[in-house]
C-alpha cells in the first residue's frame, strides 16, 4: 500500500512539493499528485502526470488562546481523479495531547469534507502541537499533519464551577427525577472525566448511582427516587466534585410525595376451574406504585399453607415492577377442604389483603396401611405388666401420601380371653388426623394369643389387618426358669477375686420371653454375687447374667450355693387347654426360699430364708407344702435346685418367687490326688477321711503320693482322682488345671486322659500310662505327677513302680 504525504503544515508554513516527469525532457504545467503546483517546459517530451488520492487539512486558526479558545479543523479527501470522497472515515488526534478533539474519528460529507473542533486540552498548558489526520482510500493510506500553537493563559481570573439541575422539583415512586451536575473549569470550559458524588441530606431520597463521571460536555447524571413508596417530605440533593485542586459543591431542594402501593389484582392460571389433587398453578399479582427505585415487600399465605398441606413459592417477595408471579403447589389439602383462600398483602401497608378463592380436588383413597403396635407385645390382664397397646393405621392416596379427615372403622379379628379395643369388643370409628392416621387402644384379656385389628374405610371395601401384636403371659413360670453357670469349679478357695458368671433364661408358661426389665435377684452364702440384674432381650431371648467373685466367707468344704429368684407364677397343668388356671388343676405350691448352704435338699434351722411376704393370699395364712402330683411337675419334688422351706406354702395357685439354685466349687490351688476306692495299690501310711458328693458321708481314701505299685507288667496304666487339697471334701481341682508326668530312666510315662481338668462338681480322673524298657528284670522306676492350677501353682507327687 502506498503512503502519500499531501500537505505538511508546520508553524503556519506550507511547503509545496512537486516533481517533474522523468521522461520527455521539457515540460508544460500540471498538477502534481502531492497537491503542489509545478511548471515546466513544453515539447515532444512531456509525460503523463501520476494520479493518486489526496487529502488536505486546514485550521481556521493556528493559535489557541484564551481569547480564541477554539479552531475549526477541516479535512478534504479526493480520489485519484480529483473527485470528492464522501462517507470517508478520517481519524484525527492531537499528536502531543496539547489539544483536545471531541471525537477520535470524523466522516466526510458529499463534498469530501469533514470538520471538527480543536481546543486546548487544559488551562495553563502551552506549546506547539500538530493535528494528525489519517484515512485509507482504496489501497492508499493518507496521513496529513497541520501544526498549531497553544498559548497558556496567564491572565485568567475565573474559578471552576459545579452546576446542579433537577428535571422536576417533585419526586414520586412512579416518577423518578433526573439529577444533572455540570463541571466547568476556570475559563468556563466543560471538564470531562471528573467524578461527581450525589447525596440526599436527610436520606429521604435514593439514587440509581451515588457517583457518576462527567462526559465531554462536563455533565454527570443519576436518577432520584424516594427511599420507599410511603416516604413524604422535603430534602436536598447535594453534589460534590474536585477540579484543579478545588473542592466544588452544590445543592438543591426537592419535594417527595408518597405513592400509595395497592394490589390491584390476584389471579390464577386455573381460572374458574378446580386445581387437581397435588396440582400446581401460577399466581399473578398486579401492583400500583412499585418501581426499581421504590421496591415493595409482599407476603402471600393461605389456610392450606398454614396447615402444611400446600406451598406458595416464594412466600415473601420484594417487587420492583407492577406485576409479580408466584407458584402454588397443593399437597393434598383437598382432603381437608374444598376451597383454599389465598391472601396477598403489602407488608408495610394497612390496607386489607387481596384474596383469591382456589377450588381444590380431593385426592382419591387408595389404601390403608398398618403402621405400628406400641408396644408390640402386651401381657395378660392382671399381670401387673403392660396390658395395653396403641395400634396405628395410615390412610393413603394413589401417590402414597397420607389422607386426613377420612373415616376408618376399627374392629378385632379375634377376641379370645376378653381382648377389647377401646374398652369394647365392638368396632369403633375414627377419623384420620392431619398425618392421615388413626389409632386405637387394644387391651389384653386373660389368654395369651396373637391379636389382629381390622381397619376399613367406611363405605368402601378398602381394608387392611394389623400385624406384630401379641398377648403373652409375661410373668416367669417356675417350670420355665432356668439357671446355669460358666464354670462349676473355680480356683477361689485360696484366691480372692476369681470370677464366675450365672445366667438366667426366663420364660412364661407358654415358653415365651418375659419382658425386658424383669428383675432377677441373686443371693449366696459365700463370696460375692451381684444383687439384682434386669432381663434383657438378646435376639428375642430373655436373659440375665450376674457376676460373682470369690471372697470371704468361704465354706470349709469349698462349696457355695448361688440362688436366683424373681416374682413369677407357680406352674400348673392346664388340663382343659384354656391357658388359665382352673380350680382343681394340679400346680406346684411353693413356699419361702432358703439358702441351701450344703445343697442337701434339707432346710436347716440355721439356714437363712426369704419369705414370700406380700405375695401370699388369704391374709398370709400358711399351709403344708404338698408334693407335686406324679406328673410333669414331679421333676421338682425334692430338688435342691428349687429350695422351699417346708410348711410355708399357701395352698393357692398364684404368684410366687420362681427360683433356681446351683452349687459352685471353690477349688484350692494345691492338689493332693488320691486313689480310687476300687483300686488302691500298696501304700505307706493310713487312709484319710473325706466326704463324697454321692452320699456326703465320710469315706476313707488313700493318697497317691508315696504309693508303690509292685509286680507291675512291662506296660500298663492306672487312674488317679485329681482332687484339690480340701481337708473335708472330695473336691476337684479348678477347671483348666493341667496334669503332666515324668519318670526316671528306663521308664516311659504319659498322661492318657484327664488333662486339662474339666468344669465339674465331681472330682475328675486322670489316666497315667507307663512302659519299662528292654533291660533284664527286675526293673524299678519312679513316676512324678505334677498338677498345675490356672494361677500357675504346681503340686508334684511321686509313685514307685517295680516290675518283678
Amino acid at each position: 500500500m502506498t503512503t502519500v504525504f499531501n500537505t505538511i503544515k508546520r508553524m503556519g508554513v506550507v511547503l509545496a512539493l512537486g516533481f517533474l516527469a522523468a521522461c520527455g525532457g521539457g515540460g508544460g504545467s500540471g498538477t502534481v499528485p502531492f497537491g503542489g503546483t509545478g511548471t515546466g517546459g513544453t515539447g515532444p517530451g512531456t509525460g503523463p502526470t501520476p494520479t493518486l488520492p489526496t487529502m488536505t487539512v486546514s485550521l481556521t486558526s493556528t493559535q489557541i488562546t484564551t481569547a480564541n479558545p477554539t479552531s475549526t479543523v477541516t479535512v478534504t479527501v479526493k480520489d485519484a481523479s480529483g473527485q470528492p470522497v464522501a462517507a470517508q472515515v478520517v481519524a484525527v488526534e492531537s499528536v502531543r495531547a496539547l489539544g483536545r478533539l471531541p471525537t477520535a474519528t470524523i466522516l466526510t460529507d458529499a463534498a469530501g469534507v469533514a470538520t471538527t473542533t480543536l481546543q486546548a486540552a487544559a488551562s495553563g498548558l502551552g506549546g506547539a502541537d500538530e493535528v494528525k489526520a489519517t484515512a485509507s482510500v482504496g489501497t492508499t493510506t493518507l496521513t496529513t499533519l497541520a501544526a498549531f500553537q497553544v498559548v497558556a493563559s496567564t491572565t485568567a481570573t475565573g474559578v471552576p464551577t459545579l452546576g446542579l439541575a433537577l428535571s422536576s422539583s417533585t419526586v414520586t415512586s412512579a416518577a423518578p427525577v433526573t439529577v444533572t451536575a455540570t463541571v466547568l473549569d476556570a475559563r468556563g470550559t466543560a471538564a470531562p472525566g471528573r467524578v461527581v458524588t450525589f447525596a440526599s441530606t436527610r436520606n429521604l431520597g435514593s439514587f440509581s448511582a451515588l457517583t457518576a463521571l462527567t462526559d465531554a460536555s462536563g455533565k454527570a447524571t443519576t436518577l432520584l427516587s424516594p427511599v420507599n413508596s410511603t416516604t413524604a417530605g422535603a430534602d436536598d440533593v447535594t453534589v460534590t466534585a474536585t477540579l484543579a485542586g478545588v473542592s466544588l459543591s452544590a445543592n438543591q431542594g426537592f419535594q417527595i410525595q408518597a405513592s400509595p402501593v395497592l394490589i390491584t389484582a390476584l389471579t390464577s392460571t386455573v381460572g374458574a376451574g378446580t386445581l387437581s389433587a397435588y396440582g400446581q398453578t401460577s399466581l399473578s399479582l398486579s401492583l400500583s406504585g412499585a418501581s426499581v427505585g421504590s421496591p415493595v415487600s409482599l407476603a402471600l399465605d393461605s389456610s392450606c399453607v398454614s396447615q402444611g398441606k400446600a406451598t406458595i413459592s416464594p412466600a415473601t417477595f420484594i417487587a420492583t415492577s407492577t406485576t409479580s408471579s408466584f407458584q402454588y403447589k397443593d399437597n393434598g389439602c383437598g382432603a381437608l377442604q374444598a376451597v383454599d383462600v389465598v391472601s396477598a398483602r403489602v407488608v408495610s401497608s394497612n390496607n386489607a389483603p387481596v384474596t383469591l378463592s382456589l377450588p381444590l380436588a380431593s385426592p382419591a383413597i387408595n389404601s390403608v396401611a398398618f403402621v405400628s403396635a406400641t408396644p408390640p407385645s402386651i401381657f395378660l390382664k392382671g399381670s401387673g405388666l403392660a396390658e395395653a397397646s396403641v395400634v396405628v393405621f395410615e390412610l393413603r392416596d394413589s401417590a402414597g401420601n397420607p389422607l386426613p379427615n377420612q373415616a376408618l372403622e376399627l374392629s378385632l379379628a379375634n377376641s379370645a380371653g376378653g381382648v377389647t379395643i377401646e374398652g369394647s369388643s365392638q368396632p369403633v370409628t375414627r377419623r384420620t388426623d392431619a398425618l392421615g392416621r388413626v389409632s386405637a387402644i387394644v387391651n389384653a384379656g386373660t389368654v395369651p394369643t396373637p391379636v389382629r385389628v381390622v381397619a376399613q374405610v367406611v363405605g368402601t371395601p378398602i381394608r387392611t389387618v394389623s400385624s406384630s401384636l401379641s398377648i403373652a403371659v409375661g410373668l416367669p413360670s417356675q417350670l420355665n426358669f432356668s439357671m446355669s453357670q460358666t464354670t462349676l469349679n473355680i480356683e477361689g478357695y485360696d484366691i480372692d477375686g476369681t470370677v464366675n458368671n450365672y445366667q438366667i433364661i426366663a420364660s412364661d408358661r407358654s415358653g415365651n420371653a418375659v419382658p425386658a426389665g424383669t428383675s432377677i435377684n441373686y443371693l449366696t452364702e459365700g463370696g460375692q454375687v451381684e444383687a439384682i440384674k434386669q432381663i434383657q432381650l438378646v435376639a428375642g431371648i430373655a436373659r440375665a447374667s450376674a457376676g460373682y467373685v470369690s471372697a470371704n466367707p468361704k465354706p470349709v468344704d469349698g462349696r457355695v450355693t448361688v440362688t436366683a429368684y424373681a416374682v413369677g407364677e407357680e406352674s400348673f397343668l392346664d388340663l382343659n387347654g384354656n391357658n388359665v388356671y382352673d380350680p382343681g388343676e394340679p400346680f406346684f405350691d411353693m413356699g419361702d426360699i432358703y439358702k441351701d448352704n450344703n445343697f442337701n435338699v434339707l432346710f436347716d434351722t440355721t439356714e437363712e430364708f426369704v419369705t414370700l411376704g406380700p405375695l401370699l393370699p388369704n391374709n398370709g395364712v400358711r399351709s403344708t407344702c404338698a408334693a407335686p402330683p406324679a406328673s410333669l411337675l414331679a421333676q421338682f419334688s425334692g430338688s435342691a435346685s428349687v429350695p422351699t422351706v417346708p410348711g410355708t406354702c399357701d395352698g393357692v395357685w398364684g404368684r410366687s418367687y420362681v427360683r433356681q439354685a446351683v452349687e459352685t466349687v471353690l477349688s484350692r490351688s494345691s492338689s493332693d490326688p488320691v486313689w480310687p476306692i476300687t483300686a488302691v495299690p500298696a501304700v505307706n501310711g493310713g487312709p484319710i477321711s473325706l466326704r463324697t458328693k454321692s452320699d456326703l458321708s465320710t469315706t476313707n481314701f488313700f493318697l497317691v503320693h508315696g504309693s508303690k505299685i509292685n509286680g507291675a507288667p512291662k506296660a500298663g496304666s492306672f487312674d488317679i482322682l485329681v482332687r484339690d487339697k480340701n481337708a473335708v471334701r472330695l473336691n476337684p481341682v479348678a477347671a483348666g488345671s493341667t496334669v503332666t508326668v515324668k519318670a526316671t530312666t528306663g521308664l516311659t510315662v504319659a498322661v492318657q486322659g484327664g488333662s486339662p481338668v474339666p468344669s465339674t462338681l465331681d472330682v475328675s480322673t486322670a489316666n497315667i500310662s507307663y512302659e519299662f524298657g528292654d533291660a533284664p528284670s527286675p526293673q524299678f522306676g519312679t513316676i512324678t505327677i505334677t498338677v498345675t492350677s490356672p494361677s500357675g501353682l504346681a503340686t508334684g507327687i511321686s509313685v514307685e513302680v517295680s516290675r518283678l
